[in-house]
């Protein structure tokens, strides 16, 4: 879910159809924020959206669905914004002062927007948040696949990535303002606690918005023993009770297999700790593994185990139904 806040005298909010549009004042989506400025911290600036008199407009993506240990990194395409703002900013150029993501499970299942309400942020220690890209399209914009240098390494090995272009034949706006803009800030697992807005004077400019294009990487990181409905939101979470599920061997560089990390006994559930091993993507004996921590190939019981549980599986698009 993502909140954009933007002006051009004023804005509105609305969610995505086919959902009833909603109006407000852009009160803060993540809370209070604490700015930063050089070495400075806590530095005295306004952070609170609604006492400037900005509005705002929610839109939510499609549904992700993950498996444990599933590392989500998928062009989720293009999607449109509230007809009203496009109606409203029509051949007009919107002025973006700033913006807040939030990932939530809404209810009900399936359904994003219908309750906005009842949303439930998922914790950063269910659903990590590597990183996300989002792209807000004007009417002359369009996202194209292009090729990628293999020594482009913020591809991440990739040939070929999303990008936004002017289309071809559309005429420029007569302000100058540009045809679309990326989102991309302070966007990893910190990016709900990030200040995400502008000084007085700064903005980014789009003409003609009509749609926005996001590509999220997060990984799945709930032991699925604790549960991972709404309702398991305090369940094994906190600096004190978060349980880890099953982990590479070379995750934490081994010291959990090794037995190093206090409590952590022999095999690949660590112990005492307050954080998932799979936060560094760490891999496996199949894929990639370390020689250090899978000798042989992975032969001689280092390769990694497959442990399987007794969770229900469903078929895809049938969350609702589950």
């Amino acid at each position: 879910r993502d909140k954009w806040t933007g002006c051009v005298g004023s804005s509105i909010r609305g969610s995505m159809p086919p959902f009833p549009a909603i109006f407000a004042l852009a009160a803060n989506m993540n809370g209070r924020y604490s700015v930063s400025s050089g070495g400075r911290h806590d530095v005295p600036f306004n952070d609170d959206y609604a006492s400037r008199g900005l509005e705002y407009f929610d839109v939510w993506s499609p549904e992700i669905a993950t498996h444990y240990a599933e590392v989500f990194w998928t062009d989720m395409g293009t999607h449109p914004i509230p007809p009203e703002i496009v109606r409203r900013f029509a051949n007009k150029t919107m002025a973006i002062v700033g913006y807040e993501m939030d990932q939530v499970m809404v209810q009900p299942t399936g359904k994003p927007g219908v309750h906005p309400e009842k949303d439930v942020s998922v914790p950063i220690n269910w659903a990590y948040n590597h990183h996300y890209e989002t792209w807000l399209l004007g009417a002359a914009a369009e996202m194209e696949r292009v090729s990628v240098d293999p020594n482009d390494v913020s591809s991440h090995g990739a040939a070929t990535r999303m990008v936004a272009r002017h289309r071809a034949g559309a005429a420029a706006s007569p302000d100058g303002a540009p045809s679309s803009q990326w989102f991309s800030e302070g966007n990893g697992g910190e990016s709900r606690k990030s200040f995400h807005g502008y000084p007085a004077g700064f903005a980014q400019l789009v003409r003609s918005p009509r749609a926005w294009h996001t590509t999220p990487m997060q990984i799945d990181i709930r032991n699925r023993d604790c549960g991972a409905t709404p309702d398991d939101v305090a369940r094994c979470s906190g600096p004190h009770g978060f349980t880890p599920g099953p982990e590479p061997r070379q995750a934490r560089y081994g010291l959990a297999v090794a037995g190093l990390v206090p409590g952590g006994p022999k095999g690949g559930v660590p112990g005492a700790t307050n954080y998932s091993g799979l936060l560094e993507c760490p891999c496996n004996g199949r894929y990639g593994g370390d020689p250090a921590f899978y000798p042989d190939g992975g032969k001689g019981g280092s390769r990694t185990r497959v442990l399987t549980h007794d969770f229900k599986g469903v078929a895809v698009g049938a969350c609702g139904a589950a």
